[in-house]
């Protein structure tokens, strides 16, 4: 068996020395790299595809210096986002991604890839798998090429992110996974001119950059010296650790499931930013390598170690009251040598070519200490410390309105609305708000309580309007029935019911920071047997939510709700059990509602919300 051993050691070496002849990355520095295009996704200033499309059955999202993509279709070309970058094929170029798998969607059968030339005629991939990678050209004639089919590597990092490098060189392609060569090819001439993403699944991308590479040469390698080893970009943002969500396969729900995929921002507080004195609250300091502590090598390399310039938040003396959800920190690191990484209390900053960089963080209630790192590709360190003291929050001021009709005069009865009302005064008030509570209101009744929540209203920071009871939408308003309503025909609707809308305009006119809007209110019309024009199976529609608010819905809009056959209805049944749960935003409140709701109704019923909140609520902390 010796003779099999020495042969796998032979084949290894062999690997190796392959490998290494395909050239290092660190062969090209940041300097002999001319970026055409650098996205970092702090914003869509390029347009990539965001929203939902439920034809597609795709959706994207930029969140938190992250490009979200997710695709549930069955259609191939579905499954690529891109963005139009046009390469001179003349010249030689490098392509760099860093991205990984949603945390929930880890599974092993899952590929993502890098994707490059796509145009109608096809697209070159460079994808990842498990522990596996492979290249490959797809022809919308010819069908695929395979060059690499799924070749196994030590250098994937299985549920972590990833970086993605492709070069270009002369007449060849080399391909990176982690700064490490996996594979080289001669260059084949692609189509397109778009740049992007091929994947079934749930991704977050981190960057995406484009370069030119010098036309010269890159020196030996034996003389290269350690200032002209390459930027490691991947160094650029801390790994998310926020847990995400898989879409399914026929997902009813797909298009709100990254709504509650990142980690919530705190809650909006006082914060004091305190430097009494420069000296004493903000320090700066240089860490290195043994050189440090020689006199000579201290002389030699005067002005090598970064400098670093903190821009947010604004350091002063004395103190400085701002409002603040998440404290941003930012500034600059600059060395002749090249910034490296930047660390902030020991998370990894985003870091732009320049040495612009930044970071979000959450501040707990007292004083935090912040240690600002700057390292540049010789391994030298300074370091620049702070601190911000951020005040216990205040109190925050909740108003409700709860009404439920039951007993209509001429619609027959309802079981539980009053019931629902009731229990939803007594969880309201254990969350904090002051309750306004009516039962069995006629039309003057509504009208007068919504008129005096607004009013009220005028003095707190959040306002919510709770109703159960029968509704109804006519050409496109939807109306709150009151229990005297003489509903002969749909014309009577206008006159004898209440517009929903009545109260959103009462606390968007109050300017409360906060409103949420909870209609449990879409159960059958009884009134529409005799109507000439039927509404039947409408339920309720869509109404926009004013800034600062949420509209939650029993059902989908259009839909019919049940009535339930306990205590409550399904909806409120379902608000109640999650609205106590501590720690939850709004958002996910609503979400969980949503699939308590639709597995108890075996999917006959799906609650919707429209928001337009600017900031994070929570019900309970």
């Amino acid at each position: 068996m010796w003779y099999r051993n020495v042969l796998l050691i032979f084949i290894a070496l062999f690997h190796t020395a392959q490998l290494t002849a395909q050239g290092r990355y660190s062969d090209y520095s940041d300097a002999q790299r001319t970026d055409i295009f650098y996205d970092d996704f702090s914003d869509n200033r390029h347009g990539w595809f965001v929203g939902y499309e439920r034809k597609g059955k795709r959706e994207g999202q930029i969140k938190d210096g992250h490009y979200i993509w997710a695709s549930n279709s069955d259609i191939y070309d579905q499954h690529a986002t891109w963005n139009q970058i046009s390469l001179n094929q003349t010249r030689d170029f490098e392509i760099e991604t860093r991205l990984k798998f949603a945390e929930e969607d880890n599974s092993r059968r899952k590929s993502v890839a890098l994707s490059w030339g796509r145009s109608d005629r096809g697209s070159f991939f460079f994808g990842i798998k498990n522990n596996k990678f492979y290249i490959s050209d797809w022809h919308k004639i010819g069908g695929l090429t395979q060059y690499v089919k799924s070749r196994e590597t030590p250098h994937i990092r299985w549920k972590d992110y990833n970086t993605l490098t492709v070069r270009k060189v002369d007449n060849t392609y080399s391909f990176f996974i982690n700064e490490q060569s996996v594979f080289k090819m001669n260059f084949e001439k692609f189509y397109g001119t778009n740049v992007g993403f091929e994947s079934s699944n749930m991704i977050h991308v981190d960057y995406l950059r484009v370069s030119y590479l010098n036309d010269d040469s890159p020196p030996p390698l034996a003389n290269k010296s350690p200032s002209q080893s390459s930027q490691t970009l991947s160094n650029r943002k801390e790994a998310s650790s926020s847990s995400t969500l898989q879409p399914e396969k026929n997902d009813e729900n797909f298009e709100k499931k990254l709504a509650d995929n990142l980690p919530a921002a705190q809650p909006t507080t006082q914060t004091k930013i305190e430097q009494t004195a420069p000296e004493a609250t903000s320090k700066t300091r240089k860490e290195g390598s043994l050189a440090d502590t020689s006199p000579a090598a201290t002389m030699n390399n005067t002005g090598d170690r970064p400098i670093i310039t903190i821009t947010e938040p604004t350091l002063s003396r004395g103190f400085k009251q701002i409002a603040v959800q998440n404290i941003r920190i930012a500034g600059k690191a600059t060395d002749r040598d090249g910034i490296r990484e930047v660390r902030i209390n020991d998370q990894l900053a985003r870091l732009q070519p320049d040495g612009q960089f930044s970071l979000e963080t959450p501040l707990h209630i007292g004083d935090n200490e912040f240690k600002v790192v700057a390292t540049d590709r010789q391994q030298q360190s300074t370091t620049s410390t702070f601190s911000i003291r951020r005040e216990e929050p205040a109190q925050e001021r909740r108003l409700a309105l709860v009404i439920g009709n039951s007993a209509y005069e001429q619609g027959g009865q309802l079981r539980n609305p009053i019931n629902d009302a009731n229990a939803m005064k007594s969880t309201l008030e254990g969350l904090g708000f002051t309750v306004m509570k009516y039962e069995n209101c006629r039309q003057n009744d509504i009208k007068r309580a919504i008129d005096e929540f607004g009013k009220k209203l005028k003095d707190f920071d959040v306002g919510l309007f709770f109703y159960a009871g029968h509704g109804v939408q006519v050409d496109g308003s939807n109306y709150l029935i009151p229990v005297d309503a003489q509903l002969a025909s749909a014309y009577d609707v206008e006159y004898d019911c209440v517009r929903a809308d009545r109260v959103l305009a009462k606390m968007e006119a109050a300017n409360s920071r906060t409103n949420i809007v909870m209609l449990d209110a879409c159960r059958d019309n009884p009134f529409e047997r005799s109507w000439s024009r039927s509404t039947k199976g409408n339920g309720l529609a869509f109404m926009s939510a004013p800034q600062g608010s949420l509209v939650a819905y029993a059902t989908a809009p259009g839909q019919t709700a049940s009535d339930g056959g306990g205590q409550h209805g399904i909806y409120t049944e379902a608000l109640l059990t999650h609205l106590t749960i501590p720690n939850l935003t709004i958002e996910q409140v609503f979400k969980r509602v949503r699939a308590t709701v639709s597995q108890k109704s075996q999917g006959k019923q799906i609650p919707w919300e429209s928001t337009s909140l600017t900031g994070d609520f929570y019900f309970k902390k």
